[in-house]
């Protein structure tokens, strides 16, 4: 688990393994044909490491003639099965590397969710939402909505001084149906004072420049809610139903990513 003692460490002397250990690597690859008419194509290169080799499988399409993915497509590796969110459609795909089996989740995401928002007329916030990958195997979603947090004011929107746009969270996590996989129940919201305190700290830091990014990260009972350039992150426990507060290193001022394995 992620503790609040962050430190430097040098990485373990890996002793040689008796058992073999395999791992494949997907890329989205788009393929343009040659000069004349034709159409773009996705395909998925996968490297598979027992058998050494590359081999190319063609993204599908959709009945409205798009592909299942787009280049903006996120991904998680969850329990062997890829899971990929595709903002212009709004779906969620699964891919199963193995079989090379395909297959959409019936639930749309949640309708009040956003992956970018104008803080003002002249800022935007961007929060991509992730997938991950909860306790005893659950799917969990993280990321904004329009929803507003419960406050003790009623705030119609934001003001020049802050790009925080009071009618936007950025910290909701859902966890997806886990037998019908046909709807997506709201687990947690996070507090007023947290939501608004983390994008004003990132704003602090990033006043130069018009965008604002949040992004997430977490897995089985924690969930990390990040703005670049905040020195603190979010985190909540699904467990406990709790929120508190995270110190990052003080030489966090960039784009973070933290990632998590499994114990």
């Amino acid at each position: 688990p992620l503790s609040k003692l962050w430190a430097i460490v040098t990485p373990p002397d890996y002793s040689p393994c008796t058992r073999p250990h395999f791992w494949v690597l997907v890329l989205v690859q788009l393929h343009i044909p040659g000069p004349g008419p034709g159409a773009t194509s996705l395909y998925l290169n996968i490297f598979d490491s027992e058998a050494g080799q590359w081999h190319l499988m063609p993204v599908p399409e959709t009945t409205t003639g798009g592909h299942l993915l787009s280049f903006s497509s996120t991904a998680e590796c969850m329990c062997e099965l890829i899971y990929s969110i595709n903002p212009e459609s709004r779906n969620i795909i699964t891919f199963d590397v193995r079989r090379g089996r395909w297959s959409l989740i019936p639930a749309k995401l949640p309708e009040d969710l956003v992956f970018c928002t104008m803080a003002d007329r002249h800022r935007s916030l961007e929060a991509p939402p992730r997938l991950l990958q909860g306790w005893n195997g659950r799917v969990l979603l993280v990321g904004a909505t329009t929803k507003c947090p419960s406050s003790p004011d009623t705030i119609t929107g934001g003001s020049d001084t802050s790009p925080y746009n009071e009618r936007v969270t950025v910290g909701v996590v859902w966890e997806l149906e886990p037998k019908k996989l046909d709807c997506w129940r709201e687990v947690a919201h996070c507090p007023y004072e947290m939501n608004k305190g983390l994008v004003d700290n990132a704003w602090e830091w990033r006043r130069s420049t018009p965008v604002v990014s949040v992004c997430y990260c977490g897995h089985g009972d924690l969930v990390v809610v990040m703005a670049v350039g905040s020195p603190r992150a979010m985190q909540f426990h699904v467990m406990h139903e709790k929120w508190e507060w995270l110190d990052l290193p003080n030489a966090v001022n960039c784009n973070l990513a933290l990632c998590f394995s499994p114990s």
